[in-house]
């Protein structure tokens, strides 16, 4: 539970502070990468903030991959990326649930950070995946110019 508002509360605070700043992925990376760097930084709980923070920025991302694409879909595309999005949230919330269910079993910050690693690597593939169909309609418009 307190991991859930822990998470609730990053989200906000990280959404509130994106307006502004790059939020490609470069971007996302390298601000994670000099959270870890910090000095400041001293423990596991603090590593994790940083990742937790990432995870954040790429859900937002996600969302505004999301709404770009829009732009670029037909009426049944659209419907399409809507239950892509639907079961893409279905998915990350069971997938996140099993993922946390593995600190709940095991006692150790270990497991901690395997559990936030993988929610790290979730996002960041769905986000890869969204940029990378972007990507192809935009050139396909631009290839019909």
């Amino acid at each position: 539970m307190t991991l859930k508002i822990s998470a609730i509360l990053t989200l906000f605070f990280s959404t509130t502070c994106l307006f502004g700043q790059e939020t490609d992925k470069n971007g996302i990376e390298k601000r994670m990468t000099i959270c870890l760097k910090d000095t400041s930084i001293r423990t596991q709980m603090d590593m994790r903030r940083c990742v937790y923070e990432a995870v954040s920025e790429y859900q937002t991302l996600i969302e505004a991959l999301t709404l770009k694409l829009e732009q670029y879909l037909s009426d049944e595309g659209l419907e399409k990326l809507r239950l892509s999005a639907e079961a893409w949230k279905n998915y990350y919330d069971k997938e996140s649930a099993f993922i946390y269910n593995l600190t709940e079993e095991r006692i150790g910050t270990m497991y901690n950070n395997i559990a936030v690693s993988d929610l790290l690597e979730m996002v960041r593939q769905r986000a890869d995946l969204l940029e990378s169909r972007l990507n192809i309609y935009r050139e396909t418009r631009d290839d019909k110019k």
